[in-house]
């Protein structure tokens, strides 16, 4: 039986080390880059190595951390796994559509741990963001969107909340910027959120769930309204 392989691709050597142990643990062989190079020595490396996952560094971003491109990876068949909070978090400036403010966003970087590992500072919060969704599947998968999965993660973390909205759509403040992603800064700073509110999951535990029937029945609500987003 042949060794099942992982590949690691982040430039933080932190993150490299933590996610070495985590993968050693279900992976015989784990091969950790710090990045992959050019575009041929990448594809050399994956034909080389036959890895059965690769880990990307959601800094540079996705999968250009690899520095190629998806349709390479979808020609072989492969599956790809998003991983996202389910709210919507950034760093330093611009435009964060859906922000929160106030004690509601304090909260919110409180219960997630909401501090950046190399800064220090706290990650600015907001509510889930459809529309930034939709279009990195898009991109990413183009009409091969059955190849996708995400994982959805962090939804212990909103159960401070007696209700939890998801924007859906943007609309414009002013008849001169029309709502077409992605947008420049300018473009974003006239936009208002469309929100849909989903009732909360306040003092749920999530800890010994093991399927996602064992989920209360506004999280599970909450997941199936994404996925038929």
């Amino acid at each position: 039986m042949n060794p099942i392989k992982a590949i690691i691709v982040d430039d933080e050597p932190n993150a490299r080390k933590a996610l070495r142990g985590m993968l050693n643990e279900h992976f015989e062989e784990v091969l950790v880059l710090a990045d992959c190079g050019n575009v041929p020595e990448a594809v050399k490396m994956i034909n080389r190595f036959k890895p059965d996952l690769i880990f990307l560094d959601i800094d540079m971003p996705g999968y250009s951390g690899l520095n190629i491109s998806p349709m390479y990876l979808l020609s072989r068949e492969w599956e790809f796994i998003g991983v996202l909070k389910g709210y919507t978090t950034r760093v330093g400036g611009g435009e964060l559509v859906t922000e929160m403010s106030g004690e509601m966003e304090s909260r919110l970087q409180i219960a997630g741990r909401e501090v950046g590992v190399t800064t220090g500072r706290k990650r600015r919060c907001g509510w889930l963001d459809l529309v930034q969704l939709r279009h990195s599947i898009n991109t990413l998968m183009g009409s091969r969107t059955e190849k996708m999965v995400l994982n959805l993660t962090k939804l212990d973390v909103l159960n401070i909340f007696e209700t939890v909205s998801v924007c859906i759509r943007y609309v414009e403040r002013t008849p001169y910027f029309p709502v077409v992603y992605p947008m420049g800064n300018t473009v974003l700073g006239e936009v208002e959120p469309v929100y849909v509110q989903c009732p909360g999951w306040s003092g749920s535990g999530m800890m010994d769930c093991k399927n996602i029937e064992e989920l209360d029945g506004n999280i599970r609500n909450y997941i199936r309204f994404i996925r038929c987003q």
